[in-house]
Order: structure tokens, then sequence, then C-alpha cells
């Protein structure tokens, strides 16, 4: 979970307390018929609080990203057949529970997004983040890749106001934001093979943990 510095806090604070200061003293002034300036103090009251909504909503999203610090664990991997090219996908975070997927194909695909700051976002203290978005199934003939059954999990938590799409959006507004990108691992699925994902700035990685996994890796074609 991604670090919010204090100073956003603060800064979210005092805009609260402005806003609804500069709203109350527009309201008394609209109330002895001072239009003009009530109005424009109402307003800048309300834009305020409007900030610390907005920011509140994303700061709500930004918490279902992870702080990303050199490489560290994601999470483990493991690999149950049950069908040919049928497997129950066992997914452990490292800081959650076991999760079951079923998987259908040749291959397995986690992918993830990536937040990474600049300038203003760097002083305040803020962290490249990450967030696990998808896990599928994947095949190693492009003819079934297209014509195969398909097999995709969501795994990304939804909160608050998508951060993602407002960069994507306003990017031209956001200059703090250095780069957002996609990043996906795809590892060969057999029977019992168990294998360790990490991230790094660069993106994901997955290593063999056990005997099955390493005969999977040298025998992938």
């Amino acid at each position: 979970m991604q670090d919010v510095p204090s100073q956003i806090y603060i800064a979210i604070g005092a805009f609260v307390l402005l806003g609804l200061a500069l709203t109350w003293m527009g309201f008394r002034r609209l109330f002895h018929r001072r239009f003009f300036a009530g109005g424009t103090v109402t307003l800048s009251g309300l834009v305020l609080l409007l900030l610390a909504v907005v920011t509140v909503g994303v700061l709500a999203n930004l918490y279902t990203y992870h702080r990303l610090t050199a490489e560290q664990l994601v999470g483990t991997l493991a690999f149950r057949e049950y069908e040919g090219r049928k497997f129950v996908a066992s997914f452990t975070p490292y800081n959650g529970r076991t999760r079951e997927f079923n998987i259908i194909g040749d291959q397995c695909q986690l992918d993830a997004r990536i937040l990474k700051w600049r300038g203003p976002a760097t002083l305040l203290g803020l962290h490249p983040v990450y967030r696990l978005e998808r896990l599928s199934g994947r095949y190693a003939d492009a003819s079934k890749e297209r014509d195969g059954q398909r097999s995709v999990h969501e795994l990304a938590e939804k909160a608050g106001i998508e951060f993602w799409d407002l960069v994507n959006q306003y990017n031209n507004w956001l200059p703090w934001v250095d780069a957002i990108y996609g990043n996906a691992v795809y590892l060969p699925m057999r029977n019992s093979a168990e294998f360790r994902i990490s991230i790094t700035y660069s993106g994901l990685v997955a290593r063999p943990t056990n005997k099955a996994a390493q005969r999977a890796i040298k025998n992938w074609k």
C-alpha cells in the first residue's frame, strides 16, 4: 500500500477548513444582499471543498496500489493440473490469503500496472507503486490463442476515483506523473510447478522454486 506523506493530509485539511470558512462567509454576504461578493467567495469555498473531495477519492484509489522499493516479492503461483490444458492456479500474495483460479492453456500470464513519479511528487516522498490486474491463460500456439477457450480473472481492487484513468485523460495537466505502463510475465504451467513472482522498477519477474517448475522452464518451447 502506498504510504501517503503527512503533507498531503495537511493540505487536504487546509482545503477543507478554508473551503468551509469561505463558504460560510459567502453565505453571510449573500444573506446581506451582497450578491457579487457573496457569490464569488461562496464559489471559491466550494471549489476548495471539491478539490479536497477529489484528492481523497484519488488517495483511496492509490491505496489499492503497493509501494515499490527495489526488487520485492509479489507472491507465489502454484499449479495443479486436473485435465488436459486445464489447471487450478493457486496465487498467494506476499501479504494476503491464497486464491484459486481455473486457468486454461499452456501458460499463465500475470498482469500489473506500475506508476512512477517525478518532480514535486518525489519531493513529497512518493515512491513508485504497482497493482496486480489480471491472471489469465495463454496458449503457446498462436492459432489456439485466437480460437481456443479463454480464462481471465481480475485481481485488482476497485476503490475511489480511478487514478489510472485520470492520468490517461489529463496527462498534460499532471506533470508530476513520470510514467504509467502495463507489464506482464507469463510462465509455463505444469502439474505441481511453483514459481516465485517478484517485481522491480522494470516489471514482473518469475523464478521457479521447485523441481517441477525447473523442468517446465527447461522444456519450455
